[in-house]
Formats: structure tokens, sequence, C-alpha cells
């Protein structure tokens, strides 16, 4: 690809479409396959890759507002990381959730060390 300022577009617009083939996966696996457990870790597994690639071209078209113009590598780090951040929220809650240990204290904690998480990755690059 000669135009290296369109990249980030294209990577964006890449996990959108796997971020849809993910979800409607998802789905499919949740309709066709029993609740056992090497179905429910896999389930856990498409459920946070979905979510981090839903989550990542959220987080770049909410940065893109913030940060001026010749950052686009930078921004899509930065969308990538904070996806793969909700990504892993999302399958550590419903892991919990899974195995009926999810309870308001567990999620607003794994809520806090996941904002906490971001703000040192945040802070460390300032």
């Amino acid at each position: 690809m000669k135009n290296r300022s369109a990249m980030p577009t294209v990577i964006v617009w890449l996990t959108v479409l796997l971020a849809a083939l993910l979800w409607a996966g998802l789905v499919m696996f949740m309709n066709r396959r029993p609740p056992t457990s090497a179905n429910q870790a896999l389930f856990l597994l498409i459920l946070g890759v979905a979510v981090w690639f839903s989550a990542t071209p959220i987080c770049y078209a909410l940065d893109t507002r913030q940060q001026p113009r010749g950052w686009g590598r930078r921004r899509l780090h930065r969308a990538i990381r904070r996806g793969a951040v909700l990504g892993l929220l999302a399958l550590a809650l419903m892991a919990l959730r899974l195995v009926r240990l999810l309870t308001t204290v567990p999620a607003v904690l794994l809520v806090l060390l996941a904002f906490t998480v971001e703000l040192a990755f945040s802070l460390r690059q300032r």
C-alpha cells in the first residue's frame, strides 16, 4: 500500500468486518453447541475477541476527535490497546458470571482495575 496515512483507516475497517463476523460466529456457535466446559471456554475466547474488535473502531473514532492530525498510527495503537483492555474485561466478567461468582463488588473492582491499567499506559506514554 503506497499511502501510509490511509493504513489506519483500512485497519479500522478490517476490524469492523472481523467484529461483525465474530459476532455472527458467536451467535451461530451458541445455537449449535451444547454448553460443555470446553465450549464455554471457546465461547469466552470468541466473546473476548469480538468485544476487542468491536471496541477498537469506537475507541479510534473517539480518539480522532481529541488528537491532532498526523497521529494516525499512535491513535490506532492506542485504540487497539483500549479495545484489548475492554475485551479482557468482558472476558473476565463473563467468566465470573459463568461460574456464578459475579457480584457487584468484583465487577466494580475489575472495572476499576481495567481503568487503572489504561491510565497507567496513558501516563507512561506522555
